[in-house]
């Protein structure tokens, strides 16, 4: 096995100096001063197989190459005898084999140049790109804003990792978006997706910081694991035709306010909205049929879940800690057991460890069936609980005695609820209401707008919250208020000086008006 040309003191140096021991490999080679070169396909193989320094100043492809890309080691191999039994140096609990390699993923030049010669590579704009497979394979660490050229097809494994671009340009000919193709670009603001793209793989836009604005794929069918973990996503709608999302793929997406899932949404993996704080709207569609552990743990802002009748296994603590107004129960509902011998969650009526939605409070739980398997309790810290069906068989367990409030059930199922084989606590805490009663209870609780506790999404013309000022006067329709009789009314003494002017002046004219005909009497007596 050949010896790493890196010793410990160059590793510890060469986050802060590139330092190197130059070194000439089989079918690669190091200089001192950081120029790496890969002659042969096998060259890089070695060169996988027995570490490189990835704070490369110049990455060289030799005429000769014509596979070239990074692996995820060892989940991807170059070829299927990469590895060989020497290599392995232990077994893990499950018999999986551990391998002696050097665990890099990530390629960080600051120039990277094809010999001319090469049939395979090109380098576009800072960009190398293999043109028989059609992949972006890698840029250079110095680009601010990208455009990838029309033909790429696939962006592979950490083709951007860590670099500091702040805008990126896809191709509409683009297809997949490979494992942390942008991990940690801490600088990228807005991705607009074209509707090409099918697959976005696991960590593809990881720890990308900055990034608030996301039109995904109209073509995408799929959201990878930990896709955009991290991110400053404010409002997300996922596109019609994906109906998968992996675990943890907007996990502590702090900003994260609301979130339309389409009609396609099958399920919904482990941790996928896990710490997004600020979560305060989100729907749950009527094909949807599994919610993974821990989906919505810390989600605090969220208030109201509906699960849909179709939803059918849910895992473990799916709303862990969150605190609820409104949860609405399916008919039909299994908590799935996670087994470390299987290493996965199965079904099992018979284990009631550790089988409950693990929210901290709920001021209203609806069931809306009575087929359960869920744990013992599955139900705490619950103020008010309908049920519209028959009781749950274990209906005394799955629900904390100590903790739910009030119980409430129809009147068209009193005779199964009054039954001496229900939990005698449960009948204790009973209240009957009639059908129809309950009904309008239950679906004002489904149907109701929670009150906001996050800043609302912004429109272009917002409505005002307060009359603005002047406004117009609206005459109103309703029947005006009579008016006080005139005796009860005070007078005002001003009127009672205006009436005394007005009252001396008709004396005046009326005496003026009397002198004047005497005088005209006396002239025709003359005559």
């Amino acid at each position: 096995m050949l010896i790493s040309p890196f010793n410990a003191s160059s590793q510890a140096t060469s986050d802060l100096f590139p330092v190197y021991g130059p070194y000439d490999g089989d079918g690669w080679s190091v200089t001192s001063d950081g120029v790496l070169t890969i002659e042969s396909n096998q060259g890089w193989v070695n060169c996988l197989k027995h570490g490189y320094e990835k704070d490369v100043t110049k990455l060289v492809i030799g005429k000769d190459v014509s596979t070239f890309r990074l692996y995820d080691l060892p989940f991807d191999l170059p070829s299927e005898d990469f590895f060989s039994k020497s290599d392995i140096i232990g077994y893990g609990e499950h018999g999986e084999p551990y391998y002696d390699y050097s665990k890099l993923h990530d390629l960080f030049p600051n120039e990277i140049v094809v010999e001319s010669d090469n049939p395979v590579f090109r380098v576009v704009d800072g960009l190398l790109i293999n043109s028989v497979t059609n992949e972006l394979v890698l840029s250079k660490m110095s680009l601010m804003d990208v455009v990838i050229p029309e033909g790429v097809e696939t962006i592979t494994l950490s083709a951007f990792s860590q670099r500091g671009i702040q805008s990126v340009s896809f191709p509409t000919s683009l297809k997949a978006i490979n494992e942390y193709a942008f991990y940690k670009c801490k600088n990228l603001v807005r991705i607009d997706l074209p509707d090409s793209l099918a697959e976005l793989k696991a960590g593809a836009f990881f720890g990308c910081s900055s990034l608030s604005v996301v039109n995904l794929s109209r073509g995408l069918t799929s959201i990878g694991r930990s896709a955009f973990s991290g991110c400053a996503i404010q409002h997300l709608q996922i596109p019609e035709g994906v109906q998968n999302i992996s675990e943890n793929a907007f996990m502590e997406c702090a900003q994260l306010q609301e979130v339309f899932l389409p009609d396609s949404i099958r399920r919904i993996g482990s941790g996928t909205f896990s710490c997004c704080m600020q979560l305060s709207d989100i729907n749950f569609p009527d094909k949807l049929e599994y919610i993974g552990e821990g989906a919505f743990h810390l989600c605090t802002s969220l208030k109201k879940v509906i699960l849909p009748n179709s939803l059918r296994q849910i895992e473990n603590r799916a709303f862990w800690n969150c605190d609820l107004s409104v949860l609405r129960i399916p008919d039909n509902l299994s908590l799935l057991v996670f087994y470390d011998y299987d290493r996965g969650y199965i079904i099992s009526p018979y284990s009631k460890r550790n089988k409950c939605f693990g929210a901290s409070s709920v001021e209203t739980v609806i069931f809306a069936g009575s087929d359960y398997d869920f744990g013992y309790p599955a139900i705490t810290d619950a103020k008010n609980v309908y049920f519209l069906s028959t009781p749950p068989e274990d209906v005394g367990q799955i629900l904390d005695k100590d903790s739910v409030g009030n119980i409430y059930c129809s009147d068209e199922f009193e005779h199964q609820w009054t039954r001496s084989s229900v939990a005698s606590w449960v009948r204790q805490k009973l209240t009957i209401l009639p059908a129809a009663q309950i009904k309008a209870i239950t679906e004002e609780a489904v149907n109701a707008t929670p009150e906001p506790i996050v800043t609302p999404r912004p429109t272009p013309t917002p409505l005002p919250t307060e009359t603005p000022w002047p406004t117009p006067i609206i005459t109103p329709v309703a029947t005006p208020k009579e008016e006080a009789p005139a005796e009860n009314k005070p007078i005002d003494p001003i009127l009672f000086v205006f009436a005394g002017v007005i009252a001396v002046v008709i004396a005046g004219i009326v005496v003026v008006s009397q002198m004047a005909k005497k005088t005209r009497k006396r002239s025709r007596t003359r005559k």
